[in-house]
């Protein structure tokens, strides 16, 4: 299937599911706040989820197992067989091959260890060895779990716009319950490894499904408000619950257990999930569409004729677009092809995830826990603000902004790492990860809004699968800090973060939403036309609504039994008519 073309979904859907307004179907209520915090439980599993292993795995002190046939103390091993470094402290890795004789230092590599007793338990390093040569196999998870997000992904989007958002979400929370679950009992590497495979991937999936139902529930002048509120809950939550976490001493398979135990909160989205009604307009099912808006509408409060007259000219519209000549829709789009503003998208959120990693694994994040402190700290701040600013300005002019900044401070900071002062080197650092985070979820917004309906999902998934490959790559540039130029990777992720604002340049003025208005503009006036007369016509007496009609009365009878056969089917009582 050609999924980043119009040509995977009739034009006719294309506009009818986008250039209608939620707000005029059901309102905005009850319907959408459920979905809005299942959206940021998600996203603080997510979050969870990839911040594990750093609860885990962490460093332990070990040196090499002393035979078991020798009965000395520790201290005593370690002075007679183990080798001083030149920093002064015990070797880890390596044992004198010979410990009887003090004349030979030849030394050789061990295979097994002992480790600080106190905090042996905390740690899978100690459980299964993965330490010194061993080490790279704890890389090794942490690949397999960006595997996991970067397999599950690329199917899932797909496969959400060809079957729906619901089911596909029932089916990726299930996996996430029952691997979590089992996770909590992996007692051997390779099966700790595998659950974290498909752990890790349907967390993500999760994560990517609901922020999209969401979206597309969400009234359009509260979509990018709300998206970005989701994401800002969710970060200070699991940054919160993490840092918790670490806090606490006690055995690693316990505090996993603990540590992923608001998993359980998404049990009850497996059987109160409802399906997207935008997705339904536009797979062409609206009575599926006609039965969601209306649980909708009274689950809000919302007044049923008003939806019910929105569905009978929704209706409409779908049959008079019927008739239309194709390729309509993709002239609505000239200018910057659907497939141009993938690879826009998929780069920008690669370079900024390259970016944020390369941060984070530089040798000042990991060694000065007061910068992260601070760091989490200023991030909120910066989500604040950022709510205040997404009401005031568009999405790509933010992120326009906001990719300058990082492409500056990047390359400030390698400047900065390259002369040493260590002072303004700090303090970028403070800066970038807190702007990083706002970068990323103004990113998602704006691809949210960018495409339409039928390729959301595709488009979403894949640009998160974007991230993770720029979260890999970030790994590799562990080799420049071994060679100590760690200064080259933050002016590659500067250079990225700039090659990104020029790609900017490339995208439409105007998103899928604004297209769809501009091109239904006859459907959408007609629409509110009609809905402002039903309000005023509820207000008015009967006699004096016989008088103002204006319709023919074949029209208007039509209209009726349209209407009055949407509200039967509903179980909502007809309170609405005037006497």
């Amino acid at each position: 299937m050609n999924w980043f073309s119009l040509k995977s979904a009739s034009s006719s859907d294309f506009l009818t599911s986008e250039a209608f307004d939620c707000h005029d179907a059901f309102g905005h209520g009850f319907f959408q706040r459920r979905l809005l915090l299942l959206s940021i439980i998600t996203i603080v599993v997510g979050n969870s989820e990839t911040a594990i292993m750093s609860l885990i795995a962490r460093d332990v002190d070990h040196w090499c197992r002393q035979p078991p046939d020798l009965n000395v103390s520790v201290a005593s091993w370690k002075h007679r067989a183990i080798p001083v470094q030149e920093d002064g402290r015990f070797s880890r890795c390596h044992v004198y091959k010979h410990p009887d004789d003090p004349n030979d230092t030849q030394v050789v590599t061990c295979n097994e260890w002992n480790y600080d007793d106190q905090r042996a338990v905390q740690t899978i390093v100690s459980a299964w060895n993965l330490v010194c040569h061993r080490r790279g196999l704890l890389v090794f998870v942490l690949a397999i779990q960006h595997l996991g997000s970067i397999v599950l992904l690329v199917a899932t989007g797909p496969v959400a716009d060809c079957i729906g958002r619901a089911p596909v979400i029932r089916v990726v929370i299930l996996v996430l319950l029952v691997a979590t679950l089992i996770g909590c009992f992996a007692t051997t590497y390779v099966f700790f490894m595998i659950v974290r495979f498909f752990v890790s991937g349907s967390a993500m999936c999760s994560l990517a499904l609901c922020t999209i139902i969401n979206f597309e529930v969400m009234t359009h002048q509260n979509r990018p408000f709300h998206v970005i509120l989701c994401f800002a809950g969710g970060f200070v939550l699991a940054d919160v619950w993490i840092s918790i976490m670490g806090y606490i001493e006690m055995n690693w398979t316990l505090k996993q257990a603990i540590f992923v135990a608001p998993t359980v909160l998404l049990l009850p989205a497996v059987f109160l999930m409802p399906e997207s009604p935008r997705w339904l307009i536009a797979s062409g099912r609206l009575k599926a569409a006609e039965c969601v808006m209306l649980e909708a509408a009274k689950k809000n409060n919302f007044p049923l004729p008003f939806t019910a007259s929105l569905l009978d000219k929704l209706s409409a519209q779908v049959d008079k677009n019927k008739e239309r000549v194709g390729g309509e829709g993709e002239d609505m789009l000239e200018g910057c092809s659907i497939r141009q503003r993938a690879l826009i998208m998929f780069g920008s959120y690669f370079s900024i995830s390259f970016s944020l990693y390369v941060t984070i694994f530089s040798s000042a994040s990991r060694h000065e826990s007061v910068l992260q402190i601070i760091s989490s700290i200023v991030t909120p701040l910066g989500f604040a603000w950022m709510l205040v600013v997404v009401t005031k300005f568009p999405l790509l002019k933010i992120l326009t902004r906001c990719f300058v900044a990082l492409g500056a401070a990047q390359c400030a900071l390698s400047l900065a790492t390259a002369f040493n002062p260590q002072v303004l080197r700090d303090a970028l650092i403070v800066v970038i990860r807190p702007l990083v985070s706002i970068g990323m979820v103004v990113s998602i917004a704006y691809t949210l809004e960018l495409f339409p309906t039928a390729l959301r999902g595709t488009a979403l998934c894949w640009t998160v699968v974007s991230g993770r490959m720029g979260t890999v790559c970030a790994f590799v540039t562990f080799v420049l800090h071994q060679a100590g130029r760690e200064d080259v990777a933050f002016a590659i992720a500067g250079s990225l973060m700039l090659a990104s604002v020029l790609a900017f340049r490339r995208l439409p003025p105007a998103v899928t939403v604004e297209c769809a208005k501009i091109k239904a503009s006859g459907t959408s006036a007609l629409l509110q036309k009609s809905i402002g007369h039903m309000r005023k016509s509820l207000d008015q007496p009967l006699t004096e609504r016989r008088v103002q009609g204006t319709e023919s009365p074949a029209s208007s009878k039509a209209s009726s039994r349209k209407s009055k056969s949407r509200l039967r089917r509903s179980s909502y009582p007809r309170k609405q008519r005037s006497n």
